[in-house]
């Protein structure tokens, strides 16, 4: 502190903090350089002092004080070097603050990245899409209703066939079938959601065994196989045949399954159905989507509704035995029955709309009345459930 006088400290650097020195007060004097008298640093309209322009160490001046007193020429001679050291010492602490590169200490931009990746943990697979699928068997209960079935038992999952990739994605047709023709989920942009493709067995569906259709014949697991992707099931002269129900329900949905019914007996009618689970049959409705007979030249669609079991129907002439994409669409708003992508059954009455969850059905049905002894088969190449 320079105040010898007790009016007050000379002015600091704003850079430095340190008392700022004109050289004027370490080169010249005051006349009256024998007395300790403090002469004025200036007028009172806060002047500088009369002495001459001083010259600041500080590349900029500081603003003048009124009343600064100068301190006496001795000890500003003894100060002065100290002065100048720590300014110098203090700019030069400066310069070399700034040009320090980053310290190695601190968490540098890819360590940021990797901390915040594992912090957020590892990203979830992707899915593919497909709904998971109860075990065999989830619906026994309710197949055992199924147009008077018996109760199931599901065979254990076959192996793949020899030369067939096992597990074919979902979506993707296999080479039986020469492609899949034209669909009504390709021409209607459905997303699939579930579905088989028949390449790994049977383990997602429940095999009827037990009485027929209306108690004539049996339906019997041996009756049901798969092969090269392909399902197929048989009927004999004795009325042996089978079916099997989808171990998912629900209510409302899009399915598509590309079929064919060889020429066979009259006696046996293959039907691809969407048959009520969680309400009683008749009063839960019933979808017939693709039915006729093995000696048919024709298809028809049957939409079953109401305790009493009214339907309402629509027939088309089909060459059957050849491969043939067989959907219905399934909303709040109707049925629509589509073949080869082209619709030709719709019913927009709600009377008629199923109520509750239906899951689908593939059967070779027993009508003995309808046509002399003999056998017969029906095929599917896949079954393919989409999104409403």
């Amino acid at each position: 502190m320079l105040d010898l006088a007790g009016e007050g400290p000379p002015p600091l650097s704003p850079m430095t903090g340190m008392p700022v020195i004109a050289v004027s007060d370490l080169v010249a004097g005051h006349a009256d350089a024998a007395s300790d008298e403090i002469a004025p640093a200036g007028d009172d309209a806060g002047e500088p002092p009369s002495t001459g322009p001083g010259t600041v160490i500080e590349r900029e001046a500081p603003e003048p004080r009124r009343g600064r007193r100068r301190a006496p020429r001795s000890l500003v001679r003894r100060l002065a070097p100290l002065t100048v050291g720590a300014a110098v010492l203090l700019v030069g602490t400066m310069v070399v603050l700034l040009l320090q590169p980053v310290s190695d200490e601190g968490p540098d931009l890819s360590a940021s990245l990797v901390s915040s990746d594992t912090a957020q943990g590892a990203p979830n697979p992707s899915s593919t899409g497909v709904a998971p699928i109860p075990a065999p068997g989830g619906l026994a209960d309710v197949v055992g209703l199924a147009k008077d079935r018996a109760t199931t038992t599901p065979p254990a999952p076959a192996a793949p066939p020899a030369g067939r990739a096992a597990g074919r994605a979902v979506g993707v047709p296999g080479p039986v079938s020469a492609g899949d023709g034209t669909t009504a989920a390709g021409r209607l942009g459905w997303r699939q959601t579930n579905g088989d493709e028949f390449d790994a067995g049977l383990g997602k569906w429940g095999v009827y065994d037990g009485a027929g259709h209306g108690g004539n014949g049996r339906r019997t697991p041996d009756a049901v196989s798969v092969n090269g992707g392909v399902l197929t099931i048989r009927g004999d002269a004795d009325g042996n045949s089978g079916g099997m129900m989808f171990n998912d329900a629900q209510r409302f949905g899009r399915y598509e399954m590309r079929a064919k019914f060889p020429a066979g007996s009259a006696q046996y009618h293959p039907v691809l159905i969407l048959w009520p689970t969680d309400i009683e049959w008749p009063r839960g409705g019933e979808v017939d989507f693709a039915e006729t007979n093995s000696a048919a030249d024709d298809v028809s669609f049957f939409l079953h509704y109401g305790a009493a079991n009214n339907q309402v129907s629509e027939t088309k002439a089909l060459d059957i035995t050849q491969w043939h994409n067989y959907a219905v669409e399934w909303t709040a708003g109707g049925v629509i029955g589509y073949i080869d992508g082209q619709e030709w059954f719709r019913s927009t009455d709600g009377n008629t709309n199923p109520p509750g969850k239906m899951a689908p059905t593939i059967q070779l049905d027993y009508f003995p009345g309808d046509g002399g002894p003999g056998d017969a088969q029906m095929q599917v190449d896949w079954m393919r459930i989409y999104a409403t």
